[in-house]
């Protein structure tokens, strides 16, 4: 991906402007409380998933479906730490995101009186659909470059998700056919929707840069890649009668920068 391909060169880029600085420095302080807050781009793990469902209309199979898109959007988050050793710590890291796209909604309806003569019909909602996903990102903390001016860190551990998820539950259509013949056309008409949610672990990875003004404040880029599994309820299937669950990626890549300081 381009974006994490440019956030990874810029921290590499601090990583060499701290070796050459470190040869020139003797001491540098020891920090032992961090502090970052940022604000960046986030890509889903993934770009579009699914809710269908099907239900048995006179031996054959009627068909229902919505499927809902995750493009890029705005990410926050802001997290701190304590440093047991110049190169060795541990925090924590609270952020969010919310993704939202209209949904693409679909029925195939079988003919009542004719084998394999479907009616098909498709829709967008009128409204964006949001996915508002937030994150706690358990934090090893590794300082691999660190003079009076820069910083260079690796970070990973588990992560907390939660997703809300903007569902349709029931689709409302029209269908029109012929008696006599295979004839056999739909249309849909309405839609409605209710927020579920779900929850679940997973981990993430990622690096930071800093540049330091002065001894305690400075500005910061990093990258940060993360993945999680969580069961949402298929509300589609559920305004059927039926109880089934998706399974959804929660997390991404997530490149950005901000505040930093130390202590």
């Amino acid at each position: 991906m381009r974006q994490l391909s440019l956030a990874t060169a810029a921290v590499c880029a601090f990583a060499v402007v701290g070796t050459a600085e470190a040869q020139t420095q003797t001491h540098t302080p020891v920090e032992r409380v961090w502090v970052d807050a940022n604000v960046g781009s986030a890509w889903a793990a993934e770009s579009s998933f699914a809710m269908d469902a099907s239900v048995d209309h006179l031996g054959q199979a009627a068909d229902f479906g919505a499927r809902y898109h995750l493009p890029r959007s705005v990410s926050f988050d802001v997290g701190g730490g304590f440093m047991f050793t110049p190169m060795l710590g541990a925090g924590i890291n609270a952020g969010g995101s919310v993704h939202e796209a209209k949904a693409d909604l679909s029925v195939r309806l079988p003919h009542p009186y004719f084998a394999d003569a479907f009616a098909s019909a498709s829709a967008q909602t009128d409204i964006p659909m949001q996915r508002i996903e937030r994150s706690v990102h358990v934090q090893a903390m590794l300082v691999a470059v660190q003079t009076r001016h820069v910083r260079v860190r690796a970070f990973g551990g588990p992560s907390w998700f939660r997703i809300e998820q903007d569902s349709v539950t029931d689709l409302t259509y029209n269908q029109f056919y012929f008696l006599h013949s295979r004839g056999n056309v739909a249309e849909l008409t309405e839609y409605k929707f209710e927020r579920h949610n779900g929850s679940g672990w997973g981990f993430h990875a990622g690096a930071d840069g800093s540049l330091f003004f002065t001894r305690i404040v400075g500005v910061g880029g990093f990258a940060r890649y993360s993945r999680g599994a969580i069961g949402l309820e298929n509300s589609v299937a559920s305004a059927l009668g039926q109880h089934e669950r998706v399974s959804v990626r929660a997390g991404g890549v997530e490149v950005g920068g901000g505040l930093r300081l130390k202590f």
